[in-house]
C-alpha cells in the first residue's frame, strides 16, 4: 500500500486497501470532521503507508427512509419510530453514555420503539420479529455474499443510544443506500439490550436484502444466563415479567441457532463475529455447516466455535506466527489466537484480501485495529465499554471511482470522558 489509492492499479497490488483517515461527528458543533488514523490501533506498519484519498469517503442522507418492496412493513413501522428516536438523540446538546439516557420525559425507547407502554403487547411484537426473521434467515445461507458499498457494525451489547449516533451520524440502511453487515453480540451487559436486538431484526426484516445478520459468540443463551444480573436472559424478564420475559428469550434463542455464520463482501472480505481458529478450513465449509445450531452442537463444532470465539495476535507481539492457545477457555484447547502467517495462508488459499472481525474492546481502543499486514481488521461498536475509555467504531468498505481497489475506512463515535 502506498500514498496514492492508484497503487491498487498494479497487478500485484492489494485490492482491499485501508484508508489513512477516519470519520466522526463532533456531537458539539454537529459538523462532521476527519482526521487520521491512530497510530496505536495500527500494527506492523505506520499510518502514513497507508491509502490517503483526497476526500471523505461521504456521509449517507441520516434518515434516508426507502423500504425494499419485499420488506416487512410491520418491521419498518418500528424502523421509522426507531429514525424518530435517532433524531432526537441527534439533536442532544449533550452527549451522554447510553447507561446514563432515558428519552422524553424519561419514557423507555423501547416503549417508544413499539409504541406501547404495555409490556405483554411488546412482547407479542417481539415474538413476531422473531417469527419472521427465522423464516427468512433459515432460508438464507450460512455464510452470505453480498456486494459493496458496505457498512460493518461490531459488537453494540445494548447500547442503544450509540448505535443510533451511528445510524444519525453515518446513515441508516435504505434501499438505494450501501448494505449493513451486524456482525453479532447485540444483547448482554448494556442497559438497552431489548432495544438493540429488536432494532437489528427490524432492520433484516425490513430491508431483507440491504441488511445482513451474523451470528457473535453472544448470541447464546446460554452466554446470556451465565452473564447473571447484566445478562440478556435477566434483562428480559426484570423489563417484561417473568411469564412475558421468559417467552420472549425463548423466541429469540430460537432465533440464534438459524443466524448466519459470515458474510462475504465482493468475494474479497470475509466478516465473521470471532476469527480464524487454526486457519485451517475453506469458504466452502462455512457454507455447508448445517443450522439450527443450539449450544452443544456450537461446541462440538470447532471451526464454528473459533469463528464465534478466536482472537488474532498483533504481529508486534513476540511469537505471533502459529496457532496459540486462547486465555479465552483458560487453555482448553477449544478456543484458539492465530497469527498473522495463520491469516495470510486462509486469504491466499480463499482467494481473499481481508477478514474483518470484532469480538475484542481493547482499553482505551480506537474502535478500529489494523492487523496482519492490513489483511484483518477488527470492529467493536460500543463506546466506554464496561467502564473502558475506547472508541467505538463502524467501517465503511466503498470502491472510489477510477479505482480498481476497495477501501475500508473508519467511521468513528469518540469515547466520553476521555
Amino acid at each position: 500500500m502506498g500514498n496514492d489509492c492508484s497503487v491498487c492499479r498494479g497487478e500485484d497490488a492489494d485490492s482491499v486497501v485501508v484508508d489513512h483517515d477516519f470519520d466522526y461527528c463532533d456531537h458539539t458543533s454537529g459538523k462532521h470532521k476527519v482526521s487520521a488514523l491512530d497510530q496505536a490501533a495500527v500494527h506492523g506498519r505506520g499510518v502514513d503507508t497507508l491509502a490517503k484519498h483526497r476526500q471523505s469517503l461521504g456521509f449517507c442522507d441520516a434518515l434516508a427512509c426507502e423500504t425494499a418492496r419485499s420488506g416487512d412493513t410491520f418491521a419498518a413501522s418500528i424502523v421509522q419510530r426507531a429514525k424518530t428516536i435517532a433524531e432526537i438523540v441527534g439533536r442532544e446538546k449533550t452527549d451522554i453514555l447510553d447507561s446514563d439516557w432515558t428519552v422524553q420525559n424519561g419514557r423507555s425507547p423501547l416503549s417508544i420503539l413499539f409504541d406501547s407502554d404495555d409490556m405483554v403487547f411488546i412482547g407479542t411484537s417481539i415474538k413476531r420479529l422473531c417469527k419472521g426473521l427465522i423464516e427468512m434467515v433459515a432460508s438464507e445461507p450460512t455464510m452470505n455474499e453480498t456486494q459493496s458499498p458496505a457498512k460493518v457494525f461490531g459488537d453494540i451489547h445494548g447500547q442503544f443510544r450509540d448505535m443510533l449516533l451511528f445510524l444519525h451520524d453515518f446513515g441508516f440502511p435504505h434501499g438505494a443506500g450501501p448494505v449493513f453487515v451486524f456482525n453479532g453480540d447485540w444483547v448482554d451487559r448494556g442497559k438497552h439490550q431489548l432495544e438493540s436486538i429488536s432494532l437489528v431484526f427490524a432492520l433484516k426484516l425490513a430491508l431483507p436484502d440491504h441488511v445482513w445478520l451474523n451470528r457473535g459468540n453472544h448470541e447464546d443463551p446460554c452466554m446470556n444466563q451465565s452473564m447473571g444480573p447484566s445478562g440478556f436472559a435477566a434483562e428480559c424478564v426484570r423489563r417484561l415479567g417473568q411469564e412475558t420475559g421468559t417467552q420472549v428469550f425463548q423466541a429469540i434463542a430460537e432465533v440464534y441457532e438459524w443466524l448466519p455464520l459470515g458474510t462475504l463482501i465482493d468475494e474479497r472480505i470475509l466478516c465473521v463475529h470471532g476469527g480464524l481458529g487454526d486457519g485451517q478450513w475453506s469458504l466452502e465449509d462455512l457454507r455447508t455447516v448445517q443450522r439450527p445450531l443450539g449450544h452443544e452442537a456450537l461446541a462440538k463444532n470447532h471451526m464454528v466455535y473459533n469463528v464465534l470465539w478466536s482472537d488474532p495476535i498483533p504481529e508486534d507481539e513476540r511469537d505471533c506466527n502459529g496457532v496459540h492457545d486462547s486465555p479465552r477457555d483458560n487453555h482448553a484447547h477449544l478456543v484458539l489466537s492465530f497469527g498473522p502467517d495463520v491469516t495470510a495462508d486462509f486469504c491466499e488459499h480463499n482467494g481473499l484480501d481481508m477478514v474483518i472481525r470484532s469480538h475484542q474492546c481493547l482499553p482505551k481502543g480506537k474502535g478500529y485495529e489494523v492487523l496482519h499486514d492490513g489483511h484483518c481488521m477488527r470492529v467493536f461498536s460500543a463506546r466506554n465499554y464496561e467502564g473502558n475509555n475506547n472508541d467505538a467504531s463502524i467501517l465503511s468498505i466503498c470502491q472510489n471511482p477510477g479505482e480498481a481497489c476497495l477501501t475500508v475506512r473508519p467511521q468513528v463515535l469518540l469515547a466520553l470522558k476521555r
